[in-house]
C-alpha cells in the first residue's frame, strides 16, 4: 500500500505490514471491543499478508 507523502508532494510513501502484529490487533479489538465482536477474521486472508514486508 502507499500513501501520498506530506512532505514530499511527487513521491509515495511505502506502508510496512507485519503479518503478526495485524493479526494480534485484531484479535484483541475482537475479544475487547464490542464494535468487532461480531467480525469474521479470515486466516487465509492474513497468511496473504507479507510476514514483514510492504503491501
Amino acid at each position: 500500500m502507499r500513501r501520498e507523502s506530506e512532505n514530499d508532494t511527487s513521491g509515495f510513501r511505502d506502508f510496512t505490514v507485519h503479518r503478526e502484529k495485524i493479526a494480534k490487533a485484531l484479535y484483541w479489538l475482537k475479544a475487547n471491543n464490542p464494535y468487532y465482536e461480531n467480525i469474521i477474521i479470515d486466516d487465509e486472508i492474513l497468511k496473504s499478508l507479507p510476514q514483514n514486508g510492504s503491501i
